[in-house]
């Protein structure tokens, strides 16, 4: 049986109000989780990643798919959030190798391009959760929650 991609669309699942990383639309996420964020574009990584860090435990930042390969394998994280299109190693690459070292582990894919051929790889890995970029904070972690709840993380 062919499972549907759940696309996180910002218009819907985010609330106007809230500002990137506030503690209304992420309490329960109380720092218990560790998470590798995979993106080749710096700003993006790093922004992201500062974010990130006021609710994960842990967060381990790579600018590509083999080294984020390398802190997956080193670090295990709880969660994986990578972009599709990236040098060396691309998020649906990366995912199939995750997939190989721990099949369970959540892996969030991002892209500006959505389509239908993105799609069949994302169902052809096993992928659940796609976020179309730009993105805001808010909806990245109403996913990483709805993960949580979804797989019993907590």
């Amino acid at each position: 049986m062919r499972r549907k991609v759940n696309v996180s669309n910002s218009k819907s699942n985010v609330p106007e109000n809230t500002n990137p990383g506030s503690r209304d639309e992420t309490k329960n996420l109380n720092r218990k989780f560790s998470i590798l964020y995979v993106e080749d574009d710096a700003i993006l990584r790093e922004v992201t990643g500062h974010f990130l860090k006021m609710r994960a435990l842990s967060v381990y930042l790579a600018e590509n798919g083999k080294i984020g390969l390398e802190l997956f394998t080193l670090h295990r994280p709880d969660v994986v959030i990578t972009d599709i299109n990236m040098p060396e190693m691309d998020g649906i690459e990366l995912t199939q190798e995750i997939r190989k070292l721990c099949s369970l582990t959540p892996i969030i894919i991002t892209s500006a391009n959505y389509s239908e051929c993105i799609e069949d790889s994302l169902n052809a890995i096993d992928l659940l959760w796609f976020i179309p970029k730009p993105f805001d904070m808010s909806m990245v972690f109403q996913t990483i929650e709805a993960l949580f709840r979804d797989r019993e993380f907590r």
